[in-house]
């Protein structure tokens, strides 16, 4: 099984949902913002949109830390990212549920080996 390191509210349904997917496709996602610095790959889960209120100070702190990582981005509830990742492609999982994983998982195979 592969690991990625993840970033999100593991306790909203849809990134719980997530997790039980990304597993049953054998690619476990670590929920622990304090290792982000170490990973070379974050997945990083938006369910709400990005702002002081919405977002812990752990995630925040966790965003801080994926400078010079590549970032896997997922939107959930029409979600919408800081907008310094506004560059980024992210998958958004609120329009094509099954095509989404399937981009999200085959982003995943190419950045970890």
């Amino acid at each position: 099984m592969k690991n990625i390191q993840a970033v999100g509210d593991l306790e909203n349904p849809d990134v719980a949902q997530l997790d039980k997917i990304l597993k049953a496709r054998g690619i476990a996602p670590v929920w622990n913002s304090e290792a982000v610095g170490d990973a070379k790959v974050v997945l990083l889960c938006v369910t709400t949109n990005f702002n002081r209120d919405a977002w812990t100070p752990i995630q925040r702190l966790a965003l801080r830390k994926c400078r010079n990582k590549k970032i896997l981005m997922v939107l959930f509830n029409n979600g919408v990212g800081p907008a310094i990742l506004a560059d980024l492609k992210a998958v958004d999982f609120g329009a094509n549920r099954p095509g989404a994983i399937d981009e999200l998982i085959k982003a995943i195979n190419h950045f970890i080996i």
